[in-house]
């Protein structure tokens, strides 16, 4: 029997940062964009997420698909700031 060997075809990292909100954005923006917005913590979450490698070998055919992980994370944190 063959032993099926796995493969790592790319990897991603997630990272959370701070956003300064400009002084002159209205509070009613600013609690539309975070729910804990006040003047004096003009503040935003943001994720970040990058793609730190990806394997050179990997057919060409699946690098869509690298592409699908990465929307569907991006997509999955949007529900989460809507969820929040």
């Amino acid at each position: 029997m063959k032993e099926k060997q796995l493969t790592v075809a790319g990897y991603f990292t997630l990272a959370l940062d701070v956003v300064e909100l400009p002084e002159t954005l209205s509070k009613s923006l600013g609690k539309k964009l975070s729910k804990g917005y006040t003047p004096e913590k003009p503040f935003l979450p943001a994720y970040l997420i990058g793609q730190l490698g990806r394997d050179e070998n990997t057919p060409k055919e699946l690098l869509p698909e690298l592409d699908l992980i990465s929307t569907g994370i991006k997509k999955l944190l949007r529900l989460y700031l809507i969820l929040k």
